[in-house]
């Protein structure tokens, strides 16, 4: 059987199945489904696998969605934090710029408007003056990037 990299094109019918499973495994009330998005990721994704890598890590966003729908936010998160623990993944010359240069740039830009805001504790002024951009800007960027409001702290009312 092809190593999964080289069988991309079965990717979206092979998710199905592995939703399928994960459905029955975990005793959830409905078969997740992955957004547009998150297909897009494991498309690009060069799998160094294979399908049984798939399937555990398509039910792995089963597990943790809050939804029927998996959203592309999640999908990334989870393939960045799966990364990280597979030690035999980070050894393969696959790197996080494999998902693509406009994903890099987001979770760059991402990771900046969160640094600020903690810098700053959540206060968007601030933050967005130590980014040199105008407030407008960020509060713009924080919904489209889908950034909350805020610091822990306040979110949870403390």
């Amino acid at each position: 059987m092809p190593p999964l990299r080289e069988r991309l094109e079965d990717l979206e019918e092979l998710t199905t199945v592995s939703l399928q499973r994960a459905k029955q495994r975990l005793g959830l009330d409905a078969t997740p489904v992955l957004d547009i998005g998150s297909i897009k990721i494991l498309s690009n994704w060069q799998w160094p696998g294979n399908i049984r890598e798939l399937h555990g890590f398509v039910e792995r966003l089963a597990a943790r969605t809050l939804g029927r729908v998996i959203p592309h936010s999640l999908c990334r998160s989870e393939l960045e934090l799966w990364m990280r623990e597979r030690p035999d993944v980070a050894k393969s010359k696959m790197a996080l710029s494999d998902l693509g240069l406009k994903t890099d740039v987001r979770r760059y830009e991402i990771s900046r408007i969160r640094q600020a805001l903690e810098m700053h504790g959540g206060v968007k002024t601030a933050a967005a003056r130590s980014l040199c951009i105008p407030e407008a800007t960020l509060r713009s960027r924080m919904k489209a990037l889908g950034i909350e409001s805020g610091t822990p702290a306040r979110r949870a009312g403390i």
